[in-house]
Protein backbone atom coordinates (compact mmCIF):
# COMPACT_ATOMS: atom_id res chain seq x y z
CA UNK A 1 0.00 0.00 0.00
CA UNK A 2 1.41 3.57 -1.13
CA UNK A 3 1.38 6.20 1.13
CA UNK A 4 -0.40 9.55 -0.35
CA UNK A 5 1.54 11.48 -2.17
CA UNK A 6 0.36 14.57 -0.54
CA UNK A 7 -1.97 15.75 2.22
CA UNK A 8 -4.34 18.46 1.69
CA UNK A 9 -3.72 21.75 4.16
CA UNK A 10 -7.33 22.00 5.25
CA UNK A 11 -6.47 18.35 7.21
CA UNK A 12 -8.25 18.56 10.76
CA UNK A 13 -5.55 18.42 13.39
CA UNK A 14 -5.23 15.71 16.08
CA UNK A 15 -5.89 16.06 20.04
CA UNK A 16 -2.59 17.32 22.06
CA UNK A 17 -2.08 14.11 22.89
CA UNK A 18 -0.99 13.34 19.36
CA UNK A 19 2.81 14.31 20.73
CA UNK A 20 3.16 10.98 22.64
CA UNK A 21 3.12 9.26 19.65
CA UNK A 22 4.73 8.63 15.79
CA UNK A 23 1.50 8.98 13.92
CA UNK A 24 1.82 10.39 10.50
CA UNK A 25 0.38 14.32 10.90
CA UNK A 26 -0.49 14.02 7.02
CA UNK A 27 -3.06 11.60 7.96
CA UNK A 28 -6.57 11.30 9.71
CA UNK A 29 -5.57 8.38 11.07
CA UNK A 30 -8.48 6.65 12.70
CA UNK A 31 -7.75 3.40 12.60
CA UNK A 32 -5.96 2.35 16.32
CA UNK A 33 -7.87 -1.06 16.30
CA UNK A 34 -6.34 -2.75 13.89
CA UNK A 35 -2.63 -2.52 15.43
CA UNK A 36 -2.72 0.08 17.84
CA UNK A 37 -0.10 2.80 18.12
CA UNK A 38 3.06 2.58 20.70
CA UNK A 39 3.75 5.92 22.67
CA UNK A 40 7.38 7.45 21.29
CA UNK A 41 8.77 7.29 25.32
CA UNK A 42 7.97 3.39 25.36
CA UNK A 43 9.47 2.92 21.86
CA UNK A 44 12.93 4.69 23.64
CA UNK A 45 12.70 2.27 26.26
CA UNK A 46 12.78 -0.25 23.97
CA UNK A 47 15.76 0.91 22.28
CA UNK A 48 17.55 1.12 25.44
CA UNK A 49 16.83 -2.62 25.96
CA UNK A 50 18.08 -3.65 22.83
CA UNK A 51 21.25 -2.14 23.18
CA UNK A 52 21.57 -3.23 26.92
CA UNK A 53 20.64 -7.28 24.82
CA UNK A 54 23.33 -6.33 22.23
CA UNK A 55 25.76 -5.27 25.14
CA UNK A 56 26.46 -8.62 26.54
CA UNK A 57 23.47 -10.96 25.07
CA UNK A 58 25.26 -14.12 27.02
CA UNK A 59 24.65 -12.38 30.47
CA UNK A 60 20.95 -11.12 28.84
CA UNK A 61 19.56 -14.67 27.99
CA UNK A 62 21.52 -16.64 31.02
CA UNK A 63 20.99 -14.42 33.73
CA UNK A 64 18.79 -10.96 33.47
CA UNK A 65 15.82 -12.18 31.11
CA UNK A 66 13.87 -14.28 33.99
CA UNK A 67 13.51 -11.92 36.26
CA UNK A 68 12.10 -8.85 33.72
CA UNK A 69 9.99 -10.85 32.39
CA UNK A 70 8.82 -12.32 35.75
CA UNK A 71 8.39 -8.36 36.91
CA UNK A 72 6.97 -7.59 33.58
CA UNK A 73 3.99 -10.45 33.97
CA UNK A 74 3.47 -9.07 37.75
CA UNK A 75 2.20 -5.64 36.06
CA UNK A 76 0.80 -7.19 33.33
CA UNK A 77 -1.08 -9.73 35.64
CA UNK A 78 -2.65 -6.95 37.84
CA UNK A 79 -3.71 -4.82 34.72
CA UNK A 80 -5.93 -7.66 33.09
CA UNK A 81 -6.50 -9.12 36.90
CA UNK A 82 -5.24 -12.56 36.16
CA UNK A 83 -3.37 -15.09 38.48
CA UNK A 84 0.38 -14.33 38.04
CA UNK A 85 1.27 -18.20 37.55
CA UNK A 86 -1.12 -18.49 34.94
CA UNK A 87 -0.17 -15.90 32.22
CA UNK A 88 2.68 -16.32 29.70
CA UNK A 89 3.91 -14.12 27.16
CA UNK A 90 3.04 -14.66 23.19
CA UNK A 91 3.66 -12.80 19.91
CA UNK A 92 0.05 -11.97 19.64
CA UNK A 93 -3.55 -13.54 19.85
CA UNK A 94 -3.41 -15.49 16.43
CA UNK A 95 -0.17 -17.08 18.15
CA UNK A 96 -2.05 -18.13 21.28
CA UNK A 97 -4.87 -19.32 19.20
CA UNK A 98 -2.78 -21.53 17.12
CA UNK A 99 -0.81 -22.75 20.43
CA UNK A 100 -4.20 -23.76 21.57
CA UNK A 101 -5.51 -25.49 18.80
CA UNK A 102 -1.90 -27.36 17.77
CA UNK A 103 -2.29 -28.66 21.81
CA UNK A 104 -6.19 -29.66 21.59
CA UNK A 105 -5.18 -33.68 20.02
CA UNK A 106 -7.71 -33.49 17.56
CA UNK A 107 -8.87 -36.42 15.90
CA UNK A 108 -11.59 -37.10 13.50
CA UNK A 109 -15.12 -36.21 13.86
CA UNK A 110 -14.14 -33.37 16.61
CA UNK A 111 -15.74 -30.01 16.05
CA UNK A 112 -14.75 -26.60 16.49
CA UNK A 113 -17.32 -24.12 17.22
CA UNK A 114 -17.35 -20.61 16.25
CA UNK A 115 -19.67 -18.09 14.46
CA UNK A 116 -19.00 -15.99 10.69
CA UNK A 117 -17.51 -12.77 12.45
CA UNK A 118 -14.35 -14.62 14.17
CA UNK A 119 -11.09 -12.92 12.61
CA UNK A 120 -9.84 -14.48 9.77
CA UNK A 121 -6.40 -15.66 10.88
CA UNK A 122 -7.90 -17.12 14.33
CA UNK A 123 -10.54 -19.29 11.73
CA UNK A 124 -7.23 -20.62 9.30
CA UNK A 125 -5.97 -22.20 12.65
CA UNK A 126 -9.34 -24.01 12.78
CA UNK A 127 -9.11 -24.55 8.99
CA UNK A 128 -5.88 -25.88 9.17
CA UNK A 129 -7.08 -28.06 11.89
CA UNK A 130 -9.89 -29.72 9.41
CA UNK A 131 -7.41 -30.17 6.94
CA UNK A 132 -4.73 -31.70 9.15
CA UNK A 133 -6.87 -33.78 11.63
CA UNK A 134 -10.05 -33.94 9.96
CA UNK A 135 -11.71 -32.02 12.75
CA UNK A 136 -14.80 -30.21 11.34
CA UNK A 137 -14.99 -26.05 11.69
CA UNK A 138 -19.07 -25.03 12.43
CA UNK A 139 -19.26 -21.51 11.93
CA UNK A 140 -22.46 -20.53 13.12
CA UNK A 141 -24.16 -17.28 11.56
CA UNK A 142 -23.69 -14.06 13.77
CA UNK A 143 -26.86 -12.04 13.82
CA UNK A 144 -26.34 -9.37 12.29
CA UNK A 145 -27.67 -6.96 12.38
CA UNK A 146 -27.72 -7.50 16.29
CA UNK A 147 -30.50 -6.53 18.42
CA UNK A 148 -29.13 -8.06 21.58
CA UNK A 149 -25.95 -9.53 22.51
CA UNK A 150 -27.65 -12.61 24.07
CA UNK A 151 -28.86 -13.49 20.01
CA UNK A 152 -24.97 -14.50 19.65
CA UNK A 153 -25.03 -16.34 23.05
CA UNK A 154 -28.15 -18.35 21.61
CA UNK A 155 -26.58 -18.73 18.38
CA UNK A 156 -23.23 -20.35 19.56
CA UNK A 157 -25.14 -22.51 22.27
CA UNK A 158 -27.35 -23.97 19.40
CA UNK A 159 -24.55 -25.49 18.13
CA UNK A 160 -22.78 -27.39 21.00
CA UNK A 161 -23.06 -30.96 20.36
CA UNK A 162 -21.54 -34.57 22.15
CA UNK A 163 -18.45 -33.70 19.43
CA UNK A 164 -17.80 -29.90 20.00
CA UNK A 165 -14.24 -29.98 21.57
CA UNK A 166 -13.32 -26.24 21.21
CA UNK A 167 -15.73 -23.05 21.05
CA UNK A 168 -13.82 -20.19 19.95
CA UNK A 169 -15.54 -16.73 20.67
CA UNK A 170 -14.34 -13.28 20.15
CA UNK A 171 -14.41 -10.99 22.99
CA UNK A 172 -14.90 -8.10 20.61
CA UNK A 173 -15.37 -8.76 16.89
CA UNK A 174 -12.96 -7.44 14.53
CA UNK A 175 -14.39 -6.48 11.74
CA UNK A 176 -18.20 -5.35 13.35
CA UNK A 177 -16.85 -3.94 16.60
CA UNK A 178 -19.40 -5.77 19.15
CA UNK A 179 -18.37 -6.58 22.53
CA UNK A 180 -19.97 -9.45 23.81
CA UNK A 181 -20.39 -11.37 27.39
CA UNK A 182 -17.69 -13.34 27.66
CA UNK A 183 -18.32 -14.60 30.77
CA UNK A 184 -21.81 -14.95 30.73
CA UNK A 185 -21.67 -17.14 27.22
CA UNK A 186 -18.65 -19.01 28.36
CA UNK A 187 -21.57 -20.52 31.19
CA UNK A 188 -24.23 -20.81 28.86
CA UNK A 189 -22.06 -22.93 26.29
CA UNK A 190 -21.12 -25.23 29.51
CA UNK A 191 -24.34 -25.53 30.45
CA UNK A 192 -25.52 -27.21 27.32
CA UNK A 193 -22.18 -28.98 27.13
CA UNK A 194 -23.82 -30.58 30.58
CA UNK A 195 -26.59 -31.00 28.81
CA UNK A 196 -25.89 -32.99 25.96
CA UNK A 197 -23.28 -34.94 27.77
CA UNK A 198 -20.31 -33.09 26.55
CA UNK A 199 -17.18 -33.44 29.06
CA UNK A 200 -14.45 -32.35 27.07
CA UNK A 201 -15.62 -28.89 25.51
CA UNK A 202 -13.35 -26.12 26.05
CA UNK A 203 -13.68 -22.02 25.65
CA UNK A 204 -11.04 -19.87 24.14
CA UNK A 205 -11.76 -16.41 24.70
CA UNK A 206 -10.16 -14.66 21.93
CA UNK A 207 -10.02 -10.93 23.47
CA UNK A 208 -7.47 -9.84 21.06
CA UNK A 209 -8.69 -6.41 21.12
CA UNK A 210 -9.48 -6.61 25.16
CA UNK A 211 -6.85 -5.74 27.35
CA UNK A 212 -7.16 -1.79 27.43
CA UNK A 213 -10.44 -1.46 25.63
CA UNK A 214 -12.29 -3.36 28.70
CA UNK A 215 -12.09 -3.15 32.40
CA UNK A 216 -10.99 -6.55 31.68
CA UNK A 217 -11.00 -9.66 34.30
CA UNK A 218 -9.43 -12.89 33.32
CA UNK A 219 -10.29 -14.10 36.95
CA UNK A 220 -14.02 -13.46 36.31
CA UNK A 221 -13.44 -15.34 32.82
CA UNK A 222 -11.82 -18.15 34.91
CA UNK A 223 -14.84 -18.62 37.55
CA UNK A 224 -17.11 -18.92 34.88
CA UNK A 225 -15.01 -22.14 33.17
CA UNK A 226 -13.48 -20.76 30.48
CA UNK A 227 -10.00 -22.52 29.71
CA UNK A 228 -8.12 -19.90 27.58
CA UNK A 229 -8.11 -16.25 27.29
CA UNK A 230 -5.68 -14.18 24.59
CA UNK A 231 -4.92 -10.53 24.71
CA UNK A 232 -2.99 -8.27 22.67
CA UNK A 233 -0.94 -5.94 24.61
CA UNK A 234 -0.37 -3.40 21.69
CA UNK A 235 -3.60 -3.05 20.31
CA UNK A 236 -5.78 -0.92 22.88
CA UNK A 237 -3.13 -0.85 26.00
CA UNK A 238 -0.89 0.94 23.44
CA UNK A 239 2.52 -2.13 23.92
CA UNK A 240 5.02 -2.26 21.27
CA UNK A 241 3.99 -4.75 18.28
CA UNK A 242 4.98 -8.44 19.64
CA UNK A 243 3.36 -7.89 22.90
CA UNK A 244 0.32 -10.47 24.05
CA UNK A 245 -1.04 -12.48 26.57
CA UNK A 246 -2.10 -16.20 27.13
CA UNK A 247 -3.98 -17.10 30.31
CA UNK A 248 -4.71 -21.21 30.53
CA UNK A 249 -6.25 -22.73 33.31
CA UNK A 250 -3.88 -24.53 35.52
CA UNK A 251 -5.37 -28.32 34.99
CA UNK A 252 -4.27 -27.41 31.46
CA UNK A 253 -0.64 -26.37 31.58
CA UNK A 254 1.15 -29.37 30.81
CA UNK A 255 -1.01 -30.09 28.27
CA UNK A 256 -0.46 -26.50 26.54
CA UNK A 257 3.26 -26.52 24.73
CA UNK A 258 4.03 -23.37 23.17
CA UNK A 259 4.49 -23.87 19.17
CA UNK A 260 8.19 -23.34 19.57
CA UNK A 261 9.74 -25.75 21.97
CA UNK A 262 12.87 -25.60 23.21
CA UNK A 263 15.17 -25.37 26.46
CA UNK A 264 12.55 -25.23 29.21
CA UNK A 265 10.32 -27.98 27.94
CA UNK A 266 13.23 -30.74 29.82
CA UNK A 267 14.87 -28.26 31.89
CA UNK A 268 14.17 -30.63 35.44
CA UNK A 269 13.89 -26.96 37.58
CA UNK A 270 11.72 -26.91 40.42
CA UNK A 271 12.08 -23.73 41.34
CA UNK A 272 9.95 -22.48 38.73
CA UNK A 273 6.56 -23.61 37.05
CA UNK A 274 7.09 -25.71 33.72
CA UNK A 275 4.53 -23.73 32.36
CA UNK A 276 6.71 -20.80 32.60
CA UNK A 277 9.79 -22.78 31.43
CA UNK A 278 8.36 -23.82 28.55
CA UNK A 279 6.73 -20.07 27.79
CA UNK A 280 8.79 -17.67 28.42
CA UNK A 281 12.10 -19.00 26.44
CA UNK A 282 11.21 -19.49 23.33
CA UNK A 283 14.79 -19.16 21.50
CA UNK A 284 16.69 -15.87 21.40
CA UNK A 285 14.64 -13.38 20.08
CA UNK A 286 13.43 -10.40 20.77
CA UNK A 287 11.77 -9.94 24.11
CA UNK A 288 11.69 -6.62 24.50
CA UNK A 289 7.78 -5.83 23.31
CA UNK A 290 6.76 -8.25 26.08
CA UNK A 291 9.05 -6.58 28.83
CA UNK A 292 8.23 -2.99 27.51
CA UNK A 293 3.91 -3.09 27.83
CA UNK A 294 4.16 -2.55 31.38
CA UNK A 295 5.82 1.03 30.30
CA UNK A 296 2.84 1.79 27.61
CA UNK A 297 0.03 0.37 30.08
CA UNK A 298 1.71 2.89 32.90
CA UNK A 299 2.05 5.62 30.10
CA UNK A 300 -0.98 5.58 28.92
CA UNK A 301 -3.21 5.30 32.06
CA UNK A 302 -1.39 8.69 32.97
CA UNK A 303 -2.37 10.46 29.87
CA UNK A 304 -5.62 10.57 30.86
CA UNK A 305 -5.29 10.60 34.54
CA UNK A 306 -6.20 6.39 34.49
CA UNK A 307 -7.14 3.75 32.70
CA UNK A 308 -11.00 4.36 33.43
CA UNK A 309 -10.82 7.47 31.91
CA UNK A 310 -8.79 6.67 29.10
CA UNK A 311 -11.91 4.60 28.58
CA UNK A 312 -14.46 6.98 28.94
CA UNK A 313 -12.67 9.89 26.79
CA UNK A 314 -12.23 7.70 23.68
CA UNK A 315 -15.93 6.48 24.11
CA UNK A 316 -17.57 10.15 24.35
CA UNK A 317 -15.24 10.72 21.53
CA UNK A 318 -16.68 7.50 19.72
CA UNK A 319 -20.69 9.19 20.74
CA UNK A 320 -19.70 12.37 19.30
CA UNK A 321 -18.58 10.46 16.10
CA UNK A 322 -22.07 8.18 15.98
CA UNK A 323 -23.58 11.29 16.26
CA UNK A 324 -22.11 12.93 13.74
CA UNK A 325 -22.15 10.02 10.85
CA UNK A 326 -26.09 9.55 11.76
CA UNK A 327 -26.72 13.37 11.20
CA UNK A 328 -24.58 13.48 7.96
CA UNK A 329 -25.31 10.03 6.32
CA UNK A 330 -28.59 9.33 7.04
CA UNK A 331 -30.32 10.63 4.32
CA UNK A 332 -28.81 7.96 2.07
CA UNK A 333 -30.57 5.55 2.80
CA UNK A 334 -32.33 3.47 6.11
CA UNK A 335 -29.96 2.53 8.90
CA UNK A 336 -26.90 4.64 6.65
CA UNK A 337 -24.58 5.96 9.17
CA UNK A 338 -25.83 4.00 12.63
CA UNK A 339 -24.24 1.38 14.44
CA UNK A 340 -25.88 -2.31 13.89
CA UNK A 341 -26.24 -3.43 17.25
CA UNK A 342 -26.58 -1.85 21.13
CA UNK A 343 -25.28 1.13 21.61
CA UNK A 344 -24.00 -0.67 25.19
CA UNK A 345 -22.14 -3.58 22.74
CA UNK A 346 -19.31 -0.90 21.36
CA UNK A 347 -16.95 1.21 23.38
CA UNK A 348 -13.66 2.88 21.74
CA UNK A 349 -14.66 1.14 18.22
CA UNK A 350 -17.95 0.63 16.02
CA UNK A 351 -18.87 -0.36 13.01
CA UNK A 352 -21.06 2.43 10.89
CA UNK A 353 -23.34 1.38 8.30
CA UNK A 354 -22.79 2.48 4.93
CA UNK A 355 -24.75 1.93 1.45
CA UNK A 356 -24.64 -1.53 0.32
CA UNK A 357 -21.73 -2.52 -2.91
CA UNK A 358 -19.93 -5.54 -3.39
CA UNK A 359 -17.19 -5.31 -0.59
CA UNK A 360 -14.53 -7.75 0.17
CA UNK A 361 -14.68 -10.16 3.33
CA UNK A 362 -12.70 -8.34 6.17
CA UNK A 363 -9.48 -11.33 5.72
CA UNK A 364 -6.91 -9.06 6.39
CA UNK A 365 -6.62 -5.83 7.79
CA UNK A 366 -3.78 -4.58 5.95
CA UNK A 367 -5.53 -4.97 2.48
CA UNK A 368 -8.91 -3.85 2.96
CA UNK A 369 -9.70 -3.59 -0.96
CA UNK A 370 -13.06 -1.84 -1.44
CA UNK A 371 -12.45 1.23 -3.91
CA UNK A 372 -13.95 3.59 -0.99
CA UNK A 373 -11.51 2.71 1.59
CA UNK A 374 -9.42 3.77 -1.63
CA UNK A 375 -10.95 6.67 -2.18
CA UNK A 376 -10.43 7.72 1.54
CA UNK A 377 -7.03 7.30 1.65
CA UNK A 378 -5.76 8.50 -1.33
CA UNK A 379 -7.96 11.63 -1.72
CA UNK A 380 -8.90 12.71 1.53
CA UNK A 381 -5.82 11.43 3.37
CA UNK A 382 -7.82 9.50 6.03
CA UNK A 383 -6.84 6.07 7.68
CA UNK A 384 -10.03 3.82 7.84
CA UNK A 385 -11.03 0.24 7.01
CA UNK A 386 -14.01 -0.51 5.04
CA UNK A 387 -15.41 -3.81 5.23
CA UNK A 388 -18.13 -6.57 4.16
CA UNK A 389 -20.00 -7.89 6.93
CA UNK A 390 -21.43 -11.11 6.56
CA UNK A 391 -25.34 -11.12 7.82
CA UNK A 392 -26.93 -14.46 8.52
CA UNK A 393 -28.23 -15.18 4.73
CA UNK A 394 -25.25 -14.79 3.11
CA UNK A 395 -25.45 -11.63 1.75
CA UNK A 396 -22.41 -8.81 2.69
CA UNK A 397 -23.36 -5.06 4.48
CA UNK A 398 -20.81 -2.73 4.58
CA UNK A 399 -19.65 -0.29 7.41
CA UNK A 400 -16.77 1.86 8.12
CA UNK A 401 -14.96 0.72 11.53
CA UNK A 402 -13.98 3.84 13.56
CA UNK A 403 -11.58 3.76 16.40
CA UNK A 404 -10.86 6.39 19.37
CA UNK A 405 -7.81 6.88 20.45
CA UNK A 406 -6.50 9.54 22.68
CA UNK A 407 -4.65 11.36 20.28
CA UNK A 408 -7.60 12.01 18.11
CA UNK A 409 -10.04 14.87 18.26
CA UNK A 410 -13.51 15.29 17.49
CA UNK A 411 -13.19 17.31 14.10
CA UNK A 412 -11.10 14.13 12.57
CA UNK A 413 -14.88 12.74 12.18
CA UNK A 414 -16.42 15.38 11.47
CA UNK A 415 -14.15 15.53 8.62
CA UNK A 416 -14.58 11.85 8.06
CA UNK A 417 -18.32 12.37 7.33
CA UNK A 418 -17.86 14.80 5.04
CA UNK A 419 -15.61 12.80 2.87
CA UNK A 420 -18.07 9.63 2.90
CA UNK A 421 -20.88 11.90 2.34
CA UNK A 422 -19.05 13.06 -0.84
CA UNK A 423 -17.73 9.83 -1.80
CA UNK A 424 -20.99 7.83 -1.22
CA UNK A 425 -22.80 10.38 -3.50
CA UNK A 426 -20.36 9.71 -5.94
CA UNK A 427 -21.10 6.34 -5.93
CA UNK A 428 -24.27 6.65 -6.29
CA UNK A 429 -24.34 9.07 -9.29
CA UNK A 430 -21.86 6.85 -10.96
CA UNK A 431 -24.42 3.84 -10.44
CA UNK A 432 -27.16 5.84 -11.91
CA UNK A 433 -25.30 6.59 -14.67
CA UNK A 434 -24.22 3.39 -15.72
CA UNK A 435 -27.83 2.18 -15.44
CA UNK A 436 -28.65 4.74 -17.90
CA UNK A 437 -25.97 3.78 -20.08
CA UNK A 438 -27.38 0.16 -19.99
Amino acid sequence: MNAPASSPAHLPAYGPLIEHFLIDRGLVFLNHGSFGATPRGVLDAQQRLRVRVEADPVAWFGRDLEPQMDAARAQVAAFIDAPEDQIVPVVNATHAVSTIVASLGLRAGDELLTTTHEYNACNNALRQAEARWGAKVVAVPFPWPLRRTAEVTAALVAGVTPRTRLVLVSYITSASGIALPAAEMTRSLLTRAAEVGNTQLAVLIDGAHAPGYLDLSVRELAAAGASYFTGNLHKWACGPKGSAVLWVKPDLHDRTPPLVVSHGFNAGRTDRPRFRMMHDYVGSTDYTPWLCAPAAIAQVGAMAGSWVRVRARCGEMIDGALGVLKDRLGELGEGVGEIACPRRAVGQMAAVVLPNRASPAPFDPTSPFDPLYHALYNRWKIQVPVYGILRPDGTRGRVVRISAALYNAPEQYEYLAGALHAELVAELKAERLAERGA
